[in-house]
């Protein structure tokens, strides 16, 4: 109905029922939504420069120890640039300059859980798998490790993906914008 200048040319186009009951042209009645759409992109936009500029987006794609410290890149874990999985059942990371190729490679003392009593844990054989991960070479215990992840480190990582690829973002904000004004 987007072409038909008056409500008479209406109904004498299309003689259905429906368009019988329509008394007036329609118009656009979004244009606040879009205003407001295009203000929350704006913000959503802003944000993101911000945690451009004044944060570390390694911190979301690369090991980081269960103290908080980048492998590789933090100054106490400079020369440990891979995060080794002591206990494959939580997603508790230790830095260590190469993977564990035996169990006899090494000992750490980790905690059960974020406030936890600290415990001794035995390496296992690994190798560097994904990045700057150390995975078991056990199947198993390979796939008990990958689907214990948690959630939030696979959406941070997922989100990282995205966001450091400034054309992805970019498209993703200006597709809706654009099939808004087409729609």
């Amino acid at each position: 109905y987007m072409f038909i200048e008056d409500p008479s040319e209406a109904k004498s186009v299309f003689g259905r029922q429906e368009v019988q009951e329509v008394t007036g042209i329609r118009e656009c009645t979004d244009i606040p939504f879009l205003l407001l759409f295009a203000v929350a992109m704006a913000l959503m936009y802003t944000l993101h420069q911000d945690a451009a500029h004044k944060g570390n987006i390694i911190r979301l794609f690369e090991p980081v120890d269960f103290e908080g410290k980048l492998c590789g890149f933090d100054e106490e874990v400079r020369d440990m640039p891979l995060g080794f999985y002591p206990s494959p059942y939580n997603d508790m990371i230790v830095c260590v300059h190469s993977c564990p190729k035996a169990a006899a490679d090494g000992i750490y003392n980790m905690p059960d859980g974020p406030m936890g009593k600290f415990f001794a844990r035995d390496t296992y054989p690994s190798n560097q798998v994904i990045g700057r991960n150390c995975l078991p070479l056990d199947f198993e215990l390979a796939a008990a490790l990958v689907t214990v992840k948690s959630a939030q480190a696979e959406i941070y990582r997922g989100l990282a993906t995205v966001f450091s690829n400034r054309g992805v973002f970019i498209f993703s904000l200006v597709v809706p914008v654009v099939l808004t004004l087409v729609y």
